[in-house]
């Protein structure tokens, strides 16, 4: 689970599973229920808030929240350098391919080269 820090504005959320230290779960007792697995960890059962600079864990849905500007990850430099290192791994990915697509092109023209020259050598 990735760390987030809220930004802004109060944020309201009302499903998920969080990452919470044992001080934010208990002031939210009543928002949360344990989701079982690794300590800390917390589902939403009534809408909670969290204050702006509170940090927080959460998984799939931070994307979304991530756009509108309500969180940020809490360590940039961290998420900068994943967000750089996943775009270098596409663009690896996409060279390889054009490079593989280039060679199985030339392959297929060198064998109907030879397959024509074969041909007028036999006629």
């Amino acid at each position: 689970m990735k760390k987030y820090r809220v930004i802004e504005k109060p944020l309201y959320l009302s499903g998920g599973v969080l990452e919470l230290t044992g001080t934010q779960a208990s002031s939210r007792k009543h928002c949360l229920k344990p989701a079982g697995g690794k300590k800390g960890r917390h589902e939403i059962v009534q809408q909670v808030c969290f204050k702006v600079g509170e940090v927080i864990g959460m998984e799939a849905e931070a994307e979304q929240l991530l756009k509108t500007g309500l969180i940020e990850p809490e360590d940039k430099e961290a998420a900068k350098a994943e967000e750089e290192a996943k775009a270098k791994a596409e663009l690896e990915a996409k060279v390889k391919a054009e490079e593989e697509a280039k060679a199985k092109a030339e392959e297929e023209a060198k064998a109907k080269a030879e397959a024509e020259s074969k041909k007028n050598n036999d006629a």
